[in-house]
């Protein structure tokens, strides 16, 4: 099978599927989690801490997969250098800096979140920064529609 652009959409478009349904599950099974390790290791864990930072963490998640999906079926319908696109972009960077936030007020009590609030920022600033080349090649797209 010849791997095309077409077929890599699909596929991330079932892996954004896949995450979304594993964070539904997360979401799901949160409030059982502390159950589960001190059934499984023998040791408690706060579990409220911890449901509460995935259901915070999923917000901002869930909207950024449903931005994340409108833009790969706008590329998909050869739409890319689009202001919609752009917006697409700008609210999943935001929600990248949402689930920073949520990890930053997680890692007071669980340092692992540090790690993990350095990454959500760090992808956020990445997809800013991809969001202002956007911004420049939409308006050097809209400025080539007007020569002649």
């Amino acid at each position: 099978m010849q791997w095309s652009n077409n077929n890599s959409l699909k596929l991330s478009k079932i892996s954004l599927w896949v995450f979304g349904v594993c964070l539904g599950i997360a979401c799901a099974a949160a409030p059982w989690y502390g159950l589960l390790c001190k059934y499984i290791f023998g040791r408690t864990v706060p579990t409220l801490r911890y449901t509460l930072i995935v259901l915070f963490f999923a917000i901002p998640a869930y909207i950024a997969v449903h931005f994340l999906y409108k833009l790969l079926t706008n590329i998909e319908k050869e739409q890319v250098f689009t202001d919609e696109n752009i917006r697409c972009l700008r609210i999943i960077s935001w929600c990248c800096f949402a689930g920073a936030a949520v990890f930053f007020a997680g890692a007071f009590k669980a340092v692992s979140c540090i790690l993990l609030c350095a990454l959500a920022a760090f992808i956020g600033i990445i997809l800013r920064v991809i969001k202002n080349v956007f911004e420049r090649a939409v308006a050097l797209q809209n400025e080539n529609d007007l020569t002649i």
